[in-house]
């Protein structure tokens, strides 16, 4: 069998786990997915991805992503570890926002995390 057989397959199944089929490499995360994240700091977000849990609070706002509040709670309350594709996303989330995006400027602007 070779992969090309499951390549249909594989984009279906992105699609629905929101991320896009991305031939070009750039992000394996759909830039609309990324957008609407709302991210509060970017160095926060730069935090957590260097490892740093208990950034996750004052990073971005949970709910906005795929994965939901409840998955980032887990996540943060250290009940579950940060997987590969977590750091994936996060760094591809810091990318897009310091890229193309403004955080919130003014910390009265802020929602809540989750």
């Amino acid at each position: 069998m070779s992969r090309v057989r499951f390549k249909g397959y594989s984009s279906f199944i992105k699609k629905t786990e929101g991320k896009k089929d991305n031939p070009s490499g750039i992000y394996q995360w759909d830039t609309e997915v990324l957008r609407n994240v709302h991210v509060f700091s970017l160095d926060e977000l730069m935090s957590v991805c260097k490892g740093v849990r208990s950034s996750l609070l004052d990073a971005f706002h949970w709910r906005t992503t795929p994965q939901g509040s409840d998955y980032w709670v887990e996540r943060y309350s250290g009940t579950q570890p940060l997987t590969e594709e977590d750091k994936q996303f996060l760094k591809e989330l810091y990318d897009y926002h310091k890229h193309n995006a403004r955080p919130y400027a003014d910390s009265s602007e802020q929602p809540t995390p989750f």
